[in-house]
């Protein structure tokens, strides 16, 4: 594994325990008799995906457009399938591809 490689397992890593504090600190709250709070450590997890994105040698104008996917919120907060090998793919592809524009999502509820 080459020093590339370690820092995004790192950065990965890192990412995993933010979201897992995350996690814990909603549990906290709604123990507590408050609303769950989403949002703590919202600029931390985001802060951490551009550097992700950096390490694979792309910008925050990449990292916009793969946000615009749901690939990271499926990494985060999904389990089950492993959606790190389709992210890290479509993080490759918008870098090599220079994708910058911000994509257009529509969530529609059932």
């Amino acid at each position: 594994m080459n020093k590339s490689e370690k820092q995004i397992d790192s950065l990965f890593e890192l990412l995993d325990e933010l979201v897992n504090k995350q996690i814990g600190l909603n549990v906290i709250i709604k123990a507590l008799g408050a609303d769950e709070n989403h949002g703590m450590l919202d600029e931390a997890i985001e802060r951490v995906e551009i550097m992700i994105v950096e390490a694979f040698g792309g910008n925050e104008e990449h990292y916009r457009h793969i946000e615009g996917t749901e690939l990271f919120y499926h990494y985060k907060w999904t389990e089950g399938r492993d959606y790190k090998k389709d992210l890290i793919d479509y993080i490759n592809r918008t870098v090599e591809n220079n994708w910058t524009n911000e994509i257009d999502t529509t969530i529609v509820r059932a």
